[in-house]
Formats: C-alpha cells, sequence, structure tokens
C-alpha cells in the first residue's frame, strides 16, 4: 500500500501522460482518485481528455505500475440510453 501514489502526485503524472492542460487539471484529478481509491466507474460527460485512446494510454502505465484502472463511462451509457459510448473497460 506504501507504493500507491498520493491523488495529487498521480493527477500530475496523468497531465504529463495525456497532455492535460493546466486549467482542465481537474480532470486529471477526477481520474486519480478513481484510481487510488479504486473505484470502479469513472462517469464523465468528458470526451476531450478521458477518451478511448486516453484511457488506454492510462491503462497501460497503470497495468506496468501495478495500478487500479477504472471503467470510463458516460451518463447515459450507465443509464442504458446509448450503448455505444462505453469508452473503455
Amino acid at each position: 500500500m506504501d507504493d500507491i501514489p498520493n491523488v495529487s502526485t498521480l493527477a500530475n503524472i496523468y497531465m504529463r501522460l495525456l497532455s492535460i492542460p493546466q486549467k482542465n487539471r481537474i480532470d486529471a484529478f477526477h481520474l486519480a482518485m478513481c484510481c487510488v481509491h479504486e473505484v470502479n466507474i469513472l462517469l464523465s460527460w468528458n470526451c476531450t481528455h478521458l477518451g478511448v485512446d486516453s484511457m488506454q494510454i492510462i491503462q497501460k502505465h497503470n497495468d506496468k505500475h501495478g495500478l487500479f484502472t477504472p471503467k470510463m463511462v458516460t451518463p447515459d451509457y450507465l443509464a442504458g440510453k446509448n450503448m455505444e459510448v462505453d469508452f473503455y473497460g
């Protein structure tokens, strides 16, 4: 458990990996919070910084470092309205 980075540290890593601008840092913190605390689903409309390609990069990074990766879905997907917007998982 001591090897798990804190949310802020991990968010900064994700910002660099995904080239998330400082003004959108909350996106990286949202993702990092889910990873550190092993939240199964990351619910977001944010397809800009946390889309399929980004989540694949995160999955690869997290697998390499033994970190949890949540499933990224939109609210419509979770509500069963549009089953084609499951981004990753």
